[in-house]
């Protein structure tokens, strides 16, 4: 939407929505020039925080709104301490008996246009049986979609719709790792800190929308299960580094 807005006109889209900007903001199209950007925040958003360069102009517009660049830069100056805050700390989440892994199966809930990005959901369930039989580890799904049943045995546990934000968020700091689709809570086990895998079915998404600490996250386009297993082993490697909080 903002690509296509234009200089002292509005934009009609499917949505219904209408948007107007009154004056041209040409730091939001990168295909025209990147000169608008400031070359130093420019190099600071895609080599620090590995946006990519679409990312880099939204971000710009906070340039058209009075803050400075510095501001910009020091906002994004990114702490982990940021999300333990008082209130994830002291949110109840249920009780899980042993070592897990998180997933969340959908993208988009509700969006009929999403459909492409989900992976199928017996695939999740193989996922789930491999981890349980080859590390011990059960599966905790999250979510607010509920419309896919999930079998009843020991090593699944389906908390999807009963938890708000602050216990997803906690419910992930406790996991061993993290598998879902392109959504939101890939991008808290990310900001967390926890190994993880992206399962993309768009290729524009893996590009532009990936985790903001790639070294941590495993980018999957279109996998076949095979795929999947041989990266979640390595993936176990790289979780040794993760100690599970119990307090």
């Amino acid at each position: 939407m903002f690509l296509k807005a234009k200089h002292s006109l509005g934009l009609n889209i499917d949505a219904k929505k209408y948007i107007k900007f009154d004056k041209n903001l040409p730091f939001l199209d990168p295909r025209v020039s990147r000169e608008p950007i400031p070359q130093d925040l420019c190099d600071y958003l895609t080599n620090n925080l590995n946006l990519a360069i679409t990312s880099s102009a939204y971000v710009s517009i906070n340039l058209y709104l009075s803050f400075s660049k510095e501001q910009i830069i020091e906002t994004f100056e990114f702490s982990q301490q940021v999300i333990n805050t008082e209130n994830i700390t002291n949110t109840q989440i249920p009780e899980i008996d042993s070592q897990y892994i998180v997933c969340c199966m959908e993208a988009a809930s509700g969006n009929s246009t999403a459909k492409d990005r989900l992976w199928k959901y017996d695939n999740y369930f193989s996922i789930a049986e491999y981890l349980y039989q080859n590390y011990e580890l059960k599966t905790v799904f999250i979510g607010i979609d509920k419309s896919n049943v999930i079998s009843q045995k020991s090593y699944l546990i389906d908390l999807r719709g009963k938890l708000n934000l602050f216990q997803s968020t906690k419910i992930i700091s406790r996991a061993n790792s993290y598998i879902g689709n392109d959504t939101g809570p890939l991008h808290i086990a990310n900001l967390l800190k926890l190994p993880s895998i992206g399962l993309y079915r768009r290729q524009e998404t893996e590009m532009q929308y990936s985790p903001i600490f790639p070294e941590l996250n495993v980018q999957l386009f279109r996998p076949e299960i095979p795929e999947v297993i041989k990266n979640i082993d390595l993936l176990m490697k790289k979780s040794d580094i993760h100690h599970l909080k119990t307090s």
